[in-house]
């Protein structure tokens, strides 16, 4: 069976996703193809073999215009940009874990173009920028692991037998926790100089164009997704039914009630806010206006392990491990292109 992980659109018409066959599949280095769709009476698709463990994929910007050309990134820091003068890979150097270069904080997991700039974050505290006309390069230590954090941890850990009691070395230990390293999933932002970073443990970080911070959170579970609508209202999704609304300024307050969905994207649709739940249901959720919280999308059909969802010129696409589905307003249509999925 052939598996869709992560999904871009360019245009009503135009997507990019990355696939790979499960029956060659290796839970740490899934590697596949990326493929090209294009919608029509006769659909077109391609696909390039890249090697890479792919994490994230997008559409290049310019001006605010979405154009026909997709980048994608690998969990190794791998950076591809897709043209019609073919195929160009940069090495982000630091990222990764095996690859030359890495300086062994962990695997990148998200990709996103903010203004002219592209930003990379994942593993670690890493956290990558690109500017125009530059390389990349990191956009803050900040949160980075130290990498002398567990060596440093064990030589103040006090020696059980300093103790006379069991009891009082586990509540030392317990009021003396490993620290722990950020996670990063995902990174989005108004414009340069105004980002936001979210993981692991409720984590939410903010970049203000010189520095990055902390910011109150009012989770403890993995937040997933951001979507940035202005300055004063951004969402943010993820473990848990977690589905939160505020800003820097105002801070953050949950919307819905927790509930067992994993929330993995979001996407303004129509003006309603459309919300991925990849498990504990994989289904479409929508924002309740009228009562608050979230209810489901009537007549939404079933995308098994939903987890991306991109509303681009009046059109809606949602993918899930096993299928891709469009809807223009009225119709919900599953991408059916022969030799796409080899199961066919």
């Amino acid at each position: 069976m052939i598996i869709y992980t992560c999904m871009a659109a360019a245009s009503r018409d135009e997507i990019c996703f990355n696939r790979f066959d499960d029956q060659e599949y290796d839970a740490y280095e899934p590697f596949g193809s990326v493929a090209f769709y294009t919608h029509g009476p006769e659909p077109k698709w391609r696909a390039i073999d890249m090697g890479q463990y792919i994490v994230a994929a997008i559409a290049l910007r310019n001006n605010g215009t979405v154009t026909a050309q997709f980048a994608s990134l690998s969990a190794e820091g791998e950076f591809a940009i897709y043209s019609a003068r073919g195929v160009e890979v940069e090495k982000i150097v630091g990222a990764g874990i095996d690859s030359e270069g890495s300086a062994g904080y962990g695997r990148l997991s998200a990709l996103r173009q903010i203004g002219h700039s592209l930003f990379a974050c994942g593993a670690g505290g890493q956290v990558y920028v690109r500017r125009p006309r530059a390389g990349w390069g990191l956009l803050s230590r900040a949160l980075l692991t130290d990498k002398n954090m567990a060596s440093d941890y064990l030589k103040q850990v006090p020696s059980y037998g300093d103790f006379a009691d069991k009891r009082d070395w586990e509540n030392w230990i317990s009021s003396h926790p490993l620290p722990k390293e950020i996670h990063l999933h995902d990174v989005n932002g108004h414009d340069e100089n105004n980002i936001y970073f979210v993981g692991e443990g409720g984590f939410i970080g903010f970049w203000n164009g010189e520095q990055l911070v902390p910011l109150a959170s009012v989770a403890n579970h993995a937040l997933t997704r951001i979507l940035v609508e202005d300055e004063r209202t951004v969402w943010i999704c993820g473990r848990n039914g977690l589905l939160l609304r505020g800003n820097r300024h105002d801070g953050f307050a949950q919307i819905s009630a927790a509930g067992s969905q994993a929330f993995l994207s979001m996407a303004r649709y129509h003006g309603e806010l459309y919300v991925a739940s990849h498990a504990n249901p994989s289904q479409l959720f929508v924002l309740d206006r009228s009562g608050g919280g979230i209810k489901p999308v009537l007549g939404a059909p079933e995308i098994d392990g939903l987890h991306t969802l991109a509303a681009v010129d009046d059109v809606l696409w949602a993918a899930g491990v096993t299928d891709i589905v469009r809807f223009d307003g009225h119709v919900w249509d599953y991408i059916y292109v022969k030799g796409m999925r080899e199961i066919w």
